[in-house]
């Protein structure tokens, strides 16, 4: 006879019932047939019981077929089935979800995501720096094999070629231009010196000579011009200057001057031509 409440004691050969998911026990008279909780409490456990081996302690199956979820059992609430993270930790990459496959981590395009508006900046992704972007400068593509030109990028209209800037020169300024020319080695930058420099210079340089024998001559032929003031009188002048009378008095017919030799002295040999007397 089955009889339920009371208290149950070890049960007798009449009480055993061949089943290995009961608990069996003899009250009075009677007879207790009490199931086996195979989960003892646990919700992550089955409560599978085999009449002839008893308890199967199979744990629960929490996979809800989504990829994208982490699967996990808690032994008090049962499944749980939280959001993937997927996150990978690399801030150069979108992290989303597929359901069928999980957690896609795709590198973004870092010219759309982390252009700021600078034409002359290329921009790339590098986990090392804040949001994955980095800007480096643009360098310009150069087409025109010419060493004296650079292409550079104008934060407006973008690259442009534009003359090798070489340093300024340590010459004066006023006087050198500082050029540049592929073929001037070793530098490509070399000065030039500017030409009305170039003629000032030489004109410093040979003036003084030239210009203290033309004075010599122009003072003794002026002289002797504005003593006589007529033509017989120009012949009288040359005449006495070419017979010595002159001599001593102009400094052209001094063979040594204050300033050295007298270029303009032997006269026998430059001037070998008497004047010829006017009719």
């Amino acid at each position: 006879m089955f009889v339920s409440g009371g208290t149950c004691t070890p049960y007798t050969d009449i009480c055993d019932d061949a089943n290995a998911c009961t608990e069996n026990c003899q009250i009075g008279q009677g007879c207790s047939f009490k199931p086996i909780d195979c989960t003892a409490n646990n919700k992550c456990l089955l409560p599978d019981c085999n009449p002839l081996t008893g308890c199967l302690n199979r744990t629960r199956d929490c996979d809800d077929g989504n990829a994208c979820s982490t699967d996990n059992c808690d032994p008090a609430t049962g499944c749980r089935n939280d959001p993937k993270d997927c996150d990978d930790g690399n801030p150069c990459t979108d992290d989303t979800c597929d359901p069928d496959t999980g957690c896609v981590n795709t590198l973004f395009n870092a010219t759309d995501r982390c252009y700021l508006g600078d034409i002359c900046s290329v921009y790339s992704c590098d986990p090392a720096f804040p949001g994955g972007c980095k800007a480096t400068p643009l360098v310009c593509p150069n087409d025109y094999n010419d060493s004296c030109i650079v292409t550079l990028c104008d934060p407006f209209i973008g690259c442009q070629p534009q003359p090798l800037k070489c340093n300024a020169s340590a010459n004066d300024p006023e006087c050198f231009v500082t050029l540049c020319n592929q073929t001037h080695l070793p530098d490509k930058c070399f000065d030039e010196e500017i030409e009305s420099c170039i003629i000032a210079k030489t004109t410093i340089a040979t003036g003084a000579a030239v210009l203290s024998v033309g004075a010599i001559i122009a003072i003794v032929i002026g002289a002797v011009l504005c003593a006589a003031g007529t033509t017989v009188g120009a012949y009288i002048g040359f005449t006495k200057a070419f017979s010595g009378e002159f001599e001593n008095k102009s400094p052209i017919y001094e063979k040594e001057t204050q300033e050295g030799v007298n270029p303009a002295y032997g006269r026998d040999s430059v001037f070998n031509a008497k004047p010829v007397k006017p009719s």
